[in-house]
């Protein structure tokens, strides 16, 4: 069976799913949110296609799928394979997956026992702490070669997010088009302040 790995946690888990892939060398991340996995019905045989050029999958919010895209996940962690009936010939197809699955919930109790019992490693991860959510923005901005006017930016932009890793990025974003736009390379607080008033 394919290494098989459960990330629960409310902030971050999809980062340290490509976190952990990626330290095993494996590039070519075949990633997919669970709620679009479920229609069409077929749509989750070809997530799983051992056609498509991936070394790796990711489900993010396995919690939210549904019983029949689940079972075929279920089979694949379990016994290494998933089955494909076909109705025209009235045979059933044994499907080999033999590249890592990450999965990642906000909760590990969304979870079946059942489906947990097969999972080889389950990861609980407890929620950004302020510092790490300024070490996260200070990241994003030396990779993309912007410099920062003060050390209020990153604390402002942590408060204006609520402490929620996704609404920060979203107002950093908002924040570089802004000081973008002025044709400027070093983020202010002014530039924060901005998105939040148009917000």
């Amino acid at each position: 069976t394919p290494i098989s790995l459960l990330i629960a946690g409310k902030q971050g888990a999809r980062t340290r799913a490509r976190c952990f892939l990626r330290a095993l060398g494996l590039e070519y991340i075949n990633e997919m949110p669970s709620h679009f996995l479920q229609s069409p019905a077929n749509l989750i045989y070809d997530f799983f296609s051992p056609m498509k050029f991936y070394d790796s999958h990711i489900v993010s919010d396995i919690d939210s799928l549904y019983s029949a895209p689940q079972k075929v996940i279920y089979e694949i962690i379990s016994k290494g394979r998933y089955s494909v009936h076909d109705f025209h010939d009235k045979t059933t197809n044994l499907v080999p997956v033999y590249n890592p699955i990450i999965m990642t919930t906000d909760s590990e109790d969304k979870i079946p026992k059942y489906f947990k019992e097969k999972i080889s490693h389950i990861i609980k991860i407890d929620d950004y702490i302020d510092q790490q959510l300024e070490l996260i923005v200070l990241q994003r901005l030396k990779y993309c070669g912007i410099e920062y006017g003060e050390e209020k930016v990153l604390s402002l932009l942590v408060a204006y997010g609520n402490n929620n890793l996704h609404q920060i990025i979203r107002i950093l974003k908002d924040a570089i088009t802004i000081m973008k736009s002025d044709s400027r390379n070093v983020l202010t607080t002014d530039d924060v302040k901005k998105v939040m008033a148009y917000s």
